[in-house]
């Protein structure tokens, strides 16, 4: 890669507003209760995480991600770095990295798509930053409106160093 080259790793996570629950104590013979929600609304983002210097970068939809959505995402990147001659996203293979719609876009983009093996999470290094978000957002957290879990969601990733 050239100095002014560009990657990252991309991925979308679709949160539903319901509670994680992590672990819990109760005695014998009783029975706990959790408050929850219906589980119905979701909050997807599709973000980019670049190691280089630890750069991200989403965007953030109650509707379904899908190929405009990608596009959507690498128009971002390239406004971003205008002075990159290449931009390369390494993604999972879900079906709106394949479409045709983003194929192609990226034939005359110098952005280009790395697809990592097939059920291979553990390469993609934004699943990492996906399992730290839940982690802190949602285990044992009660948000009793949609609009409560969207403005925790979007404050960690405001302050996240």
């Amino acid at each position: 890669m050239k100095p002014t080259d560009r990657y990252y790793f991309t991925d979308a996570v679709h949160e539903v507003h319901n509670v994680l629950t992590g672990y819990g104590w109760a005695r014998r013979g009783q029975r706990r209760s959790v408050v929850s929600n219906s589980g119905r609304q979701r909050f997807n983002i599709l973000g980019a995480y670049s190691p280089q210097d630890a750069e991200y970068l989403d965007l953030e939809t109650t509707e379904n991600i899908n190929a405009e959505s990608v596009l959507q995402l690498v128009r971002k990147l390239e406004t971003l770095h205008p002075e990159a001659e290449r931009i390369v996203l390494i993604a999972d293979n879900a079906r709106y990295n394949h479409a045709r719609l983003v194929r192609e876009y990226l034939r005359g983009s110098r952005v280009e798509m790395v697809y990592l093996p097939a059920y291979a999470p553990n390469l993609n290094l934004i699943e990492r930053l996906w399992k730290f978000m839940k982690k802190h957002i949602k285990r044992n957290r009660f948000y009793a409106t949609f609009e409560q879990f969207v403005t925790a969601i979007q404050s960690f990733f405001a302050s996240l160093s």
